[in-house]
């Protein structure tokens, strides 16, 4: 599978999921957080084996905006200096 995605927003590159956990991989339908413009996409397969990332539909949207998950995973981007730790922190506050 490719790992790397561009925000379907600001178009950043989005290669960092937490590699450190080799089964946590990006699976078609799962959200992201763009590190740089604080965006919300969708995982996507395209054919290939690859994923792109697309803008979340309306829908999409309303079922995250009541997901726990995803106010803390927001506040701990905002709370850190990258990714990784990032991650590490949000996997903490949602245990």
């Amino acid at each position: 599978m490719r790992r790397l995605a561009r925000c379907p927003y600001c178009y950043a590159r989005n290669d960092c999921h937490d590699r450190r956990h080799p089964l946590d991989r990006p699976r078609h339908g799962d959200a992201s957080i763009c590190w740089y413009c604080r965006c919300i996409a969708v995982f996507e397969n395209v054919p290939g084996g690859g994923v792109v990332l697309r803008r979340p539909t309306a829908q999409e949207l309303e079922e995250m905006a009541t997901d726990p998950r995803l106010e803390s995973a927001l506040v701990a981007i905002a709370e850190t200096r990258d990714a990784h730790e990032a991650v590490t922190l949000w996997r903490g506050a949602s245990s």
